[in-house]
């Protein structure tokens, strides 16, 4: 039925009886059926077969000649004369309305805009030039509205079938890569994707693998859209999901924590469309972009994006001030080639190991050296491929967790530590020289300890950083000084310095009588005739004890730094890695707290009001413990969160991040009981930092969690 939203109002017609007759129709088309050459009439409200109210000074004609007689009613007297409308007027030339429009007075007019509902336009009658032009005013306005509501419209249908075509073509775009997706290999290298609703994935991917596999798994997300780009943190390189090759083409051959951004639908639209206007110049229109990003204090450098989207892919997007905070973690300056540096070489030799393929190392906490030497010196082990650990504890229990990461650089952390306080090496720390040992000879546990240094500074874990100036010396250097301080025997070593400070030839053949038996063993006795002697005697004694008795260990330590490369490149650069193997840089507050990026809740959220006062606690907690007031050093969190003790000289990958543990934490398995606790995820360099109200509590839980957790998989 026909609605001109008139209140009080109905449309009708006479019939041949004189009455009202109430008019339905469901279209123009239909009410033109239904009324033939009757004329139609707006009438107020009333009873069907009711008399037809006309007024006193006027009356209509109906179909034909009949007549309407004046009906006695008490309403003819209030109610105005319907108006008559010719409704093939309305179907033909808009220039002729003027001429349907029959109303009895102005009266009626006036009356009847009074009645009506704010949503009926009534024509003013006609009757005079100015009214036919006021007529044809309104209805000039009246064209134009219609045009622009009709436009608005088309636009709105246009606008929703875009969204409709678009969300079709992103749903069968998700089915697709479903549908292409491969099962996760057992080898290859671990990526960590955080995707823009929070949700975090890992996954293995082999370096021979297409990027297109890798743009399958990261685009099957509900929430992926046609297009989109991923970013590396540390690198800060970008790369759209069009571009071609391998992932060791792209030079992914690590594992790295990776970042998705989707793109909204305007900028999918633009892409698309370009691809499907020029598909010839398609395969030039999308590269990887690469960007330079470092360290800054005011803010994210500046991104150069080479491509030609550019303005759909605005700098803005991809501006993350907390990932561009990010600090080599070794910088030592290279005093022979300014262009070279340890990390650099290094980074160098690891590109030779495939990660796909991995050896097996079984670990008891109890005895991390014996089985590490065991995996070392099998003949099935191969350096260049990934070391996979497993770790169990005292009861021979394996830990629970998949090697990703973590459990390699824990173990090459506890290895370094056991072979600066094995039987094979001797002196204070941090300043160790060879030691004598049979055992190790028999075995050729030296060329093990040498091979075992290699694979850890080349695979990602910690340096030594405990060899005395002397050893490193004799590393790279044919002609070596040893001192007193190089003798680790206390009998001996006070022998040798009464020697040293001899003041008369009485009291120095004094002292070499006590030492002759050392001395012929040696092939130092000599004859001391003056009290200059001494000082050769001195030299030969030293050269001796230090370094010509260790010939053949020194040789077979030599030979096991050879492995990946390692010494050939510390004979070329002894003073860059001097550092690494004599006096690591030392962890500091501030050093741990810049490794970290933080990831915080949106802005002005409840949550990031939480995790602002939990930065400022975790960042007291530090200098708590590089001022001694924390039973936990700055080591024990770094290994803690990480798996390593000391910073590795290619620097941690994925880059170490910090999040928080809300009560309302996704996180499967924990209850607001564990969530006052601190935990981490080593594999991907995660630490999850509780929340509470007051240090203290911080405090306590921190040392609590850190001090007793020991061991991968225990949280």
């Amino acid at each position: 039925m026909i609605s001109l939203n008139l209140v009080g109002f109905e449309l009708a017609k006479v019939d041949k009886g004189k009455k009202i007759k109430k008019v339905q129709a469901n279209s123009v088309r239909a009410l033109k059926k239904v009324m033939g050459k009757s004329r139609l009439y707006i009438v107020p409200r009333a009873e069907v077969g009711q008399d037809l109210p006309l007024p006193p000074d006027r009356i209509h004609e109906a179909e034909g000649d009949t007549a309407l007689e004046r009906p006695q009613s008490p309403r003819a007297e209030v109610l105005t004369v319907p108006a008559a409308i010719n409704v093939e007027d309305y179907t033909g030339d808009s220039s002729r309305h003027h001429q349907s429009l029959n109303l009895t007075s102005t009266e009626t007019v006036e009356n009847l805009q009074r009645a009506q509902s704010p949503g009926l336009v009534v024509l003013p009658v006609p009757g005079t030039p100015h009214d036919l032009e006021e007529w044809r005013t309104v209805r000039q306005q009246q064209d134009i509205e219609y045009s622009l509501s009709l436009r608005a419209d088309q636009e709105k249908d246009q606008s929703r079938q875009a969204v409709s075509e678009y969300e079709e073509r992103r749903l069968k775009t998700i089915d697709e890569r479903h549908m292409r997706t491969t099962e996760e290999p057992a080898g290859g290298i671990p990526l960590k994707f955080s995707f823009p609703d929070g949700t975090m994935k890992i996954r293995r991917f082999h370096t021979s693998d297409p990027m297109q596999a890798l743009f399958d798994f990261v685009g099957s997300h509900a929430s992926a859209t046609e297009y989109f780009y991923i970013r590396e943190t540390t690198s800060g390189t970008t790369i759209i999901n069009t571009v071609s090759g391998t992932l060791l083409d792209l030079n992914i051959t690590s594992p790295l924590n990776i970042h998705v951004r989707w793109m909204d639908m305007e900028d999918v639209q633009t892409i698309y469309q370009q691809r499907n206007t020029d598909v010839a110049e398609v395969p030039d229109l999308i590269e990887i972009i690469q960007s330079d990003f470092g360290p800054t204090q005011c803010g994210p450098a500046e991104e150069i994006y080479y491509i030609d989207y550019l303005d759909i892919m605005p700098e803005s997007n991809m501006s993350e001030p907390d990932e561009m905070q990010l600090t080599d973690d070794i910088e030592i300056q290279c005093t022979e080639d300014s262009d070279c540096s340890p990390k650099e070489i290094l980074l160098e030799l690891g590109k030779n190991i495939n990660y796909n393929l991995s050896c097996r190392f079984n670990i008891n906490r109890n005895s991390v050296l014996d089985g590490a030497f065991r995996a070392f010196g099998r003949k099935s082990y191969d350096p260049f491929k990934r070391i996979s650990v497993k770790f169990s504890d005292e009861t021979g229990n394996l830990e629970e967790g998949v090697d990703l990461g973590g459990p390699r650089r824990e173990l090459l952390s506890l290895l370094m530590e056991e072979i600066e306080h094995s039987p094979m090496l001797a002196g204070p720390d941090g300043q160790k020289n060879l030691a004598l040992d049979s055992i190790a000879v028999r075995e050729d546990k030296y060329y093990i300890m040498g091979k075992a240094i290699s694979v850890s500074m080349v695979h990602g874990g910690p340096s030594p950083g405990f060899f005395s100036p002397t050893l490193f010396n004799c590393i790279v250097k044919d002609n070596v000084s040893p001192t007193i301080d190089d003798v680790h025997d206390f009998d001996l070593r006070a022998k040798i310095r009464k020697v040293s400070e001899a003041r008369s030839m009485e009291e120095l053949h004094s002292v070499v009588s006590s030492i002759s038996d050392y001395l012929s063993n040696a092939g130092c006795l000599r004859a001391v005739k003056c009290l200059k002697d001494k000082d050769l005697l001195l030299q030969d004694i030293l050269l001796f004890q230090v370094v010509n008795r260790l010939h053949g260990p020194l040789e077979r330590f030599k030979e096991g730094l050879r492995t990946l490369g390692l010494l050939e490149e510390v004979l070329k650069h002894p003073e860059a890695f001097r550092p690494l193997f004599c006096s690591p840089p030392q962890l500091s507050a501030d050093r741990l707290d810049q490794l970290f990026d933080i990831c915080f809740s949106s802005a002005g959220s409840n949550r990031r009001v939480q995790e602002n006062i939990a930065v400022a606690f975790w960042r007291d907690y530090l200098l708590d413990a590089e001022e001694g007031n924390s039973p936990c050093s700055l080591e024990k969190i770094l290994m803690f969160a990480t798996g390593c003790s000391a910073l590795p000289a290619i620097g941690l990958k994925p880059q170490p991040s910090i999040e928080f543990l809300h009560t309302d934490s996704p996180l499967p398995g924990y209850t607001q009981q564990r969530e006052k606790f601190p935990t981490a995820n080593t594999c991907v360099n995660c630490l999850r930092l509780p929340l509470h109200k007051d240090y203290t509590a911080f405090k306590y839980n921190m040392d609590f969690a850190i001090c007793n957790t020991q061991g991968f998989g225990q949280e």
